[in-house]
């Protein structure tokens, strides 16, 4: 296993590694997408300002309807509803939509080996 591992790094194959532990997943048990539609020219404004907010594990932009799409992590539902209102709160943010996320069947952060 280290020698195939060492082969697949030497050649660039693989570039990194990613670790998710129990607590990683059990950490945010409320999870959710938000599709954010931003007006006018505030979109930078917007993203540097939901790239500091602790709740967001991720942020994209995108095309199409929505401009944004954040993916939220909190501990209740409450929690999760408050930083739902602090992003509609915010000036140039003009529709938004959000899913929680029941049940994760597939998720991109590590995989195992073997």
């Amino acid at each position: 296993m280290r020698a195939r591992l060492a082969k697949l790094r030497a050649s660039g194959e693989i570039i990194g590694f990613t670790v998710v532990t129990r607590s990683d997943v059990l950490a945010d048990p409320v999870r959710g997408l938000m599709m954010i539609e931003i007006e006018g020219s505030g979109t930078e404004r917007i993203t540097r300002t939901l790239t500091k907010m602790a709740q967001l594990r991720a942020v994209h932009s995108t095309n199409g309807r929505w401009d944004v799409i954040v993916e939220i992590g909190a501990a209740t539902l409450e929690d999760f509803d408050e930083v739902l209102a602090r992003i509609r709160r915010m000036e140039g943010v003009v529709a938004s939509e959000t899913s929680l996320l029941l049940k994760t069947r597939k998720s991109g952060q590590g995989a195992r080996l073997g």
